[in-house]
Parts: structure tokens; C-alpha cells; sequence
């Protein structure tokens, strides 16, 4: 199954963001499950995210330090697809508090400390 192809794979990004903010990370089914959420902040651009990725991840997973193809973001479930972090789960969608990982991290760490998740990502590295 192919995702709704945008022509530029940030566009894409920022909608799933977009997305997630207003319904929860579960999309709409969020309001479903948690009828008191609370839709979440977005204070950065399409070009922000751009820059993020490019000048400050160098175009790689901010978990894994894997380089990534911004495009498999159009692929649906693919596992390596961008994907926007917080690293603070409740907070907004600010440059301070996101980073750009693949879905594959994203999922895996989900409400887990970031801290500890790191040495998740040390242990897998050392017995790969």
C-alpha cells in the first residue's frame, strides 16, 4: 500500500505532525481512546524540520545514526520512514523538543525514557 505521495517528503512529515498534534499519536482514533486530550503545539515550519534534518542530524536517524531516504516517508508502514519525535512525550512540537528519528525508533522508544533508550540502542549496537 502506497501512502498519499507528496512531492516533497517534508510536506509529508509535516502533515503526520500536524496530525498528531491535534488527535494524539493514534490519529483520530486518539479522541476515541482519551476523549480528554489535549491538542499539542506547533511552532516550526516545513523548513525547520528541513534544516533539522539536513544541518543538524546530517540526514540520519537521531537513535540509530543510520543515514535514511526522506522518501520512504511516502511508503506506508515502512519502517524507515521519517518520523517526528518528542523528546518529551506531553510536550509541544517546538524545535527544542523534537528530533527527527525513523518510525522504526519512534514506536520502540514511544513513552520510554530517552536517557535509558539510549542504552537500549548501546546494547543492540554491542550484540549485532
Amino acid at each position: 500500500m502506497v501512502a498519499r505521495k507528496y512531492t516533497d517528503p517534508f510536506g509529508r512529515l509535516f502533515y503526520n505532525m500536524k496530525k498528531s498534534a491535534l488527535s494524539g499519536p493514534k490519529g483520530s482514533g486518539q479522541k476515541i481512546l482519551d476523549p480528554d486530550y489535549v491538542p499539542r503545539k506547533i511552532d516550526m515550519t516545513i523548513q525547520d524540520l528541513k534544516d533539522i534534518w539536513f544541518n543538524q542530524q546530517g540526514g540520519r536517524c537521531y537513535w540509530l545514526d543510520i543515514p535514511l531516504d526522506p522518501e520512504w516517508v511516502n511508503e506506508s508502514w515502512h519502517p524507515l520512514a521519517l518520523s517526528i519525535d518528542r523528546l518529551e512525550c506531553g510536550g509541544d512540537y517546538v524545535k527544542d523538543n523534537i528530533v527527527i528519528c525513523c518510525r522504526l525508533a519512534n514506536v520502540g522508544r514511544s513513552r520510554f525514557n530517552k536517557d535509558k533508550f539510549v542504552d537500549v540502542i548501546d546494547y543492540i549496537r554491542a550484540n549485532l
